[in-house]
């Protein structure tokens, strides 16, 4: 997992996919998605549902800071990239 890490959402150097996307877009959307997506994806129950589709990811995240669009974009950004 250490290497899904470092090249998708966090490297000290901020070459990471998350941080490129968001130094780009001057947000921190793409490393709050992609934090909720390693951990949605990481369930222990016994036949848990892993995952998440975007409407219920988007629940998680909606604050008043940042706009859906802004979170909507990270997303399809790192499907892309990452």
């Amino acid at each position: 997992m250490r290497d899904v890490i470092v090249k998708d959402l966090w490297d000290s150097t901020q070459s990471s996919h998350a941080q490129i996307i968001d130094i780009a877009n001057k947000n921190n959307c793409a490393k709050q998605v992609g934090n909720l997506i390693l951990t949605a994806s990481l369930p222990t129950a016994v036949n848990s549902i892993k995952g998440l589709n975007e409407n219920e990811m988007l629940q998680y995240l909606i604050d008043p800071v940042n706009k859906i669009s802004d979170f909507k974009a990270a997303f399809s950004q790192l499907q892309k990239n990452a």
